[in-house]
């Protein structure tokens, strides 16, 4: 009997320790699940390399193998390492989550999304905060361009040799002439395409590419980054036509003021040729599940909802504190990311008819009017128009999110 009890304890002792085996089946409620971190890179240009690798680790030494919902169709995935990686085509990619494995727990990261712009916004220039009386503030917490700084680093280089200047950034060349004159549009047109500088095609710009050379943050003029070296008090001719009747008319833009505005082709205007390839006008699709417009050109995301109207100080608060979408990361747009959905070809409004919420009237930015800091810049939506608004009055908006 002693025998039989005692055979019986150690085949009881045996079962309790697993047998042996080494199997973590029976011991699965004393794993420690796999942790995973890391922040995806979430906005590039269409075009640059992409990669991105989680951090991973297991405090019982399991080996780990991981796994991606919604991979992008440029991308490869490895399952060892959780590196994402590819060269991404211009659009927006929803949805991805990478997430973990010991073979017991799995832990994923956020679901995220990868933007791929065809074009690259600058920042403004613009690095201080002013109130509505024009007084200067500090830019904590005040959701001013100042603040935000959103866009690219604009990144230019001065070329003497050939009287150039390069924009890094989208890889455009612009001509650097030290007298230029006025023309008319077609002459100036002319001149573009003929020009032999720097052995280049060249073309007059479109109105979103010499936006690109304006510098918001001076406070007095030429609005225009420094990299230039020539510069006329007038209007610069654009590519872009315009509304109107009659006459055709195409877009100006003036470096005294950095107003926009539009022009007979027969009146003369001053003008800077570009090389590079031609832009297109933005590219919108608008999500009926979240009420968010999609832009692949720039990668940005607007809200697209019912209109409200505020003063500047209100409309900078409403956006910072907005939901919307499954989103909180809201903004009101600075100048250049306004001015990016300006479609300017069209008329009352100058808005694509993707957003559901149009108005032929004045938007905000949340860029100040360096030389009246009493008032902000914004876009008319009935001509597309970039100007400026006393702070104090009442507009709308429209809110962004995204970008660099």
């Amino acid at each position: 009997m002693k025998h039989f009890i005692l055979s019986l304890f150690v085949v009881l002792l045996a079962a309790g320790c697993g047998g042996g085996s080494g199997s973590k089946d029976s011991d699965k409620v004393s794993n420690n699940a796999p942790e995973i971190s890391g922040a995806p890179i979430q906005f590039l240009k269409a075009g640059q390399s992409y990669s991105f690798t989680p951090a991973a680790s297991d405090a019982d030494g399991d080996e780990l193998v991981f796994s991606i919902e919604n991979q992008p169709d440029w991308a490869t995935f490895d399952t060892a390492t959780g590196t994402l990686a590819g060269t991404p085509t211009k659009g927006f990619y929803r949805n991805i989550k990478i997430s973990v494995s010991d073979g017991y727990d799995t832990t994923s990261l956020d679901t995220f999304e990868i933007a791929a712009a065809e074009l690259l916004l600058l920042k403004t220039g613009q690095t201080g905060c002013w109130n509505s009386a024009g007084t200067s503030v500090t830019c904590s917490d005040t959701a001013q361009d100042g603040e935000t700084q959103t866009g690219a680093d604009a990144d230019f280089t001065t070329n003497t040799s050939d009287n150039t200047v390069t924009d890094n950034v989208n890889g455009l060349l612009w001509h650097n002439e030290a007298s230029p004159t006025t023309q008319p549009y077609s002459t100036a047109n002319n001149l573009c395409e003929n020009s032999t500088l720097a052995s280049s095609t060249w073309r007059l710009p479109d109105i979103s590419e010499l936006e690109m050379t304006v510098n918001y943050g001076k406070s007095s003029a030429p609005y225009l980054y420094d990299y230039f070296t020539n510069y006329a008090s007038g209007s610069y001719w654009t590519s872009r036509e315009s509304y109107g009747t009659g006459s055709i008319y195409f877009w100006v833009l003036n470096f005294a003021t950095a107003v926009q505005n539009t022009d007979i082709q027969d009146n003369s205007n001053y003008y800077r040729c570009v090389s590079g390839s031609t832009p297109t006008l933005g590219t919108y699709t608008r999500d009926s599940s979240n009420g968010i417009v999609y832009d692949e050109r720039t990668g940005l995301e607007w809200a697209d909802q019912s209109l409200v109207s505020k003063t500047w100080t209100e409309a900078l608060a409403y956006c910072n504190s907005l939901t919307y979408g499954g989103y909180s990361d809201w903004r009101l747009p600075n100048i250049k990311e306004l001015n990016s959905i300006a479609y300017r070809t069209n008329y009352a409004p100058a808005l694509s008819s993707v957003f559901q919420y149009p108005a032929n009237s004045f938007f905000w930015s949340s860029t100040t009017y360096q030389i009246t800091k009493t008032s902000a810049w914004g876009v008319d939506f009935t001509t597309g128009k970039g100007m400026t608004a006393t702070k104090t009055g009442a507009n709308y908006l429209k809110c962004v999110r995204g970008g660099e």
